[in-house]
């Protein structure tokens, strides 16, 4: 993890002077790291090629300035399949699923820890402690992107579809079919959903309030609104879109080695 705090940036005066930006967090995963996720309480979940999780609590790992530890405080979940996605459904609630099955798994993580702390003691071993799924729930095709926001779940999938499930119940409330290709990545917040695919195109989405209560207590839907194109299909030298950035005005997607920057015509947090 780095801190950038002290970055300047081009447009700023050229009088300042600004050190390099350092890490002050290092960890160290049991396995090659695939995709990571980090929940607003402060944890970090990285996937391995290994049948499993490891989330860190950033609040218990020693900065880079002191002694690092082989073993920093960590809870592994172990799943039944090498993970493809996960993402963080509430502060302590971790979703998670393969590329291979529909199936989605939500973890309650605790706060017990796999390796030792300062006491010597591990808990890794002690099966009151072993984790499983509080609850599993199917998509109806295996999900490669995932994202949560206004109590719902939001999944992207190799067939093009967007879907909106209650995390609660599992209930498919919503299904898009804008793409036409796979989808590859997706942009969640609460104010709007964004997802690219290997058609070269990016989708836009936003939240809208409904007349009544959706199942689960919410009262958000989702609603699809217009495209953003990458370019020519025909020309293009790489597989479409496989990454996605947002911010309040703009979004980046990556395709390839190339990056596409596009603009808001209208902020949609204003309304």
């Amino acid at each position: 993890m780095w801190d950038c705090d002290d970055v300047v940036s081009s447009t700023e005066s050229k009088k300042q002077v600004s050190e390099p930006v350092k890490p002050v967090l290092q960890l160290q995963s049991v396995a090659t790291t695939g995709g990571w996720s980090l929940s607003p309480a402060g944890l970090l979940s990285l996937e391995s090629e290994l049948e499993e999780i490891q989330v860190f609590d950033l609040s218990k790992v020693s900065p880079i300035t002191a002694s690092p530890s082989p073993d920093p405080p960590h809870v592994t979940l172990h799943t039944s399949e090498p993970p493809g996605s996960s993402c963080w459904v509430e502060p302590r609630c971790l979703a998670t699923a393969s590329i291979s099955s529909p199936d989605i798994s939500l973890w309650d993580v605790g706060t017990h820890l796999d390796s030792r702390t300062q006491s010597r003691r591990s808990a890794l071993y002690d099966q009151r402690n072993i984790y499983t799924p509080s609850r599993t729930f199917s998509n109806e095709a295996p999900p490669l992107c995932m994202g949560a926001a206004n109590d719902l779940f939001i999944t992207g999938d190799g067939e093009g579809c967007i879907r909106v499930l209650d995390p609660k119940s599992g209930k498919l409330l919503q299904t898009f079919s804008d793409h036409k290709g796979r989808v590859t990545d997706l942009y969640v917040d609460r104010f709007r959903v964004l997802s690219c695919s290997v058609d070269f195109s990016i989708r836009v989405y936003r939240w809208v309030k409904t007349a009544g209560v959706r199942p689960g207590g919410t009262t958000a839907q989702l609603e699809s609104r217009y495209t953003l194109l990458g370019g020519s299909v025909a020309l293009r030298q790489h597989d479409g879109f496989n990454r996605l950035v947002c911010s309040a005005s703009s979004c980046v997607g990556v395709a390839g080695n190339q990056l596409k920057f596009y603009t808001f015509t209208a902020n949609l947090k204003e309304k």
